[in-house]
């Protein structure tokens, strides 16, 4: 029966984690895709003011 328990518990922990790996990609995903912009914008802005444009 313990050993029953502890395999339940340890699926159940896993599944948990594997769905908060799931949803911290989501998160992780949109931070990295706002961060790309915003690297894309200041490289504008720099090749724009280097140019004299």
């Amino acid at each position: 029966m313990r050993a029953y328990v502890s395999e339940r518990t340890t699926r159940h922990n896993r599944d948990l984690m594997r769905r908060g790996y799931m949803e911290m990609a989501k998160i992780n995903l949109n931070i990295s895709s706002e961060a790309h912009y915003a690297e894309c914008e200041a490289e504008t802005t720099v090749e724009r003011l280097v140019s004299g444009g």
